[in-house]
């Protein structure tokens, strides 16, 4: 219930982001999958269970920049921006008449 409550309000928070939009991270793992030779991104969390946030695109660069540098197990990090692409859905308005 609580995770449930805290995805409610993290996903709250994005539609009242600032005008630059709001950044996550991203770590690139190896695929455990035989034969798979494409990472599996996995979102970067903060100590509370929440996704890791940037409110500015140069502090989540900088972040990453310092994740990627120290990195020897092989892993990748990226920034993604929320927001930036969205899907809008709308209601299909179809009429039925009878006879």
């Amino acid at each position: 219930m609580k995770q449930r409550r805290q995805l409610k309000t993290w996903v709250k928070n994005i539609f009242k982001m600032n005008q630059e939009g709001l950044f996550i991270v991203i770590k690139y793992c190896a695929n455990p999958s035989a034969g798979s030779d494409r990472a599996l991104p996995v979102l970067m969390m903060d100590n509370d269970d929440n996704p890791l946030e940037f409110d500015r695109s140069d502090s989540a660069q900088e972040f990453v920049d310092i994740l990627n540098m120290n990195s020897y197990q092989g892993f990748h990090y990226e920034i993604k921006e929320l927001g930036h692409r969205y899907l809008k859905v709308s209601q299909k308005n179809t009429k039925t008449t009878k006879k």
